[in-house]
C-alpha cells in the first residue's frame, strides 16, 4: 500500500541527515519496492522539470522588465540641436508610432542657400567664393556667404526607364537647347539680428570674385 503525504524532497532525502520518515514508508524503502521507487523518480522529475520552468518564467519577466524600462525611457524625446518645432500634427491622448515622423525640428544653426546656376557659369564658380545673398523678405538686407559646395548631378527629365526598361524620351518641336540649373550651396555668414531665417524663403544669389567682380548670378 502507497501512502499519500507532503514532504520536500531533495537530492539527500535518502542520504545522511534526512528526515525521518513514516514507518510505512520505511518498509517500502527497505524492501525496495519499484512501485514506491517509480513514484519517487516521477516525483523528482516533476519537480526538475518545474524547477526549470520557473527559473525560464523568472528570465522572460526580466526581459519583460528591462523593454518596459526602455520603453518607458523612450516617451521622453530630447532634441540633439537647438531650433524650433513645426508642423506639428498630433494632439493630446494621441499615439505615437515608432518611425513616423509627428514634427518637424528646424536646426537654428544649420541654414543655408541653393542657388541654381546655369550649366555655362557653374565652370567659373569655385568652392570659397564669395556671394551675396538678397531675400524677397528682407530685399534692403543683404547677406554674406561663401560657396560651400557645388552639386555632381542632378536628374536628366528624358533617359529615365519606362515599362520596358527602354528609355523614355519626351518628343520635342523645337530645336532650342536649353541650359540645366546646377545647385551651389551657399553657407551664410553672420546675420543681422533683424532677419529671421526660415525654410524655404526665395532668395536671390550672386556669385564674387575680388578680381573679375561679379561672376554669376541666380
Amino acid at each position: 500500500m502507497l501512502l499519500g503525504g507532503c514532504a520536500a524532497v531533495g537530492p539527500d532525502f535518502f542520504g545522511p541527515g534526512r528526515p525521518k520518515l513514516p514507518a510505512e514508508w520505511e518498509r517500502h524503502r527497505h524492501r525496495k519496492d519499484p512501485h514506491l521507487a517509480n513514484w519517487w523518480k516521477i516525483y523528482g522529475d516533476r519537480n526538475r522539470v518545474n524547477y526549470m520552468k520557473a527559473l525560464a518564467d523568472i528570465d522572460s519577466a526580466r526581459e519583460a522588465l528591462n523593454n518596459a524600462k526602455l520603453n518607458l525611457a523612450r516617451t521622453k524625446v530630447y532634441a540633439e540641436v537647438d531650433g524650433w518645432v513645426s508642423n506639428i500634427n498630433f494632439q493630446v491622448d494621441s499615439q505615437a508610432v515608432a518611425n513616423k515622423p509627428i514634427l518637424a525640428l528646424v536646426d537654428r544653426n544649420t541654414f543655408w542657400v541653393f542657388g541654381f546656376f546655369r550649366e555655362d557659369a557653374v565652370s567659373k564658380i569655385v568652392v570659397g567664393d564669395e556671394a551675396r545673398v538678397i531675400l524677397m523678405a528682407y530685399p534692403d538686407r543683404p547677406l554674406k556667404g561663401r560657396v560651400e559646395s557645388i552639386a555632381w548631378g542632378i536628374t536628366p527629365p528624358d533617359g529615365n526607364p519606362g515599362p520596358n526598361l527602354l528609355p523614355k524620351v519626351k518628343p520635342v518641336f523645337q530645336w532650342i537647347r536649353l541650359a540645366q540649373r546646377i545647385p551651389v550651396r551657399i553657407a551664410l555668414e553672420e546675420l543681422p539680428p533683424e532677419v529671421k531665417l526660415r525654410v524655404g524663403m526665395t532668395a536671390s544669389v550672386m556669385i564674387l570674385k575680388q578680381s573679375e567682380g561679379r561672376k554669376g548670378r541666380d
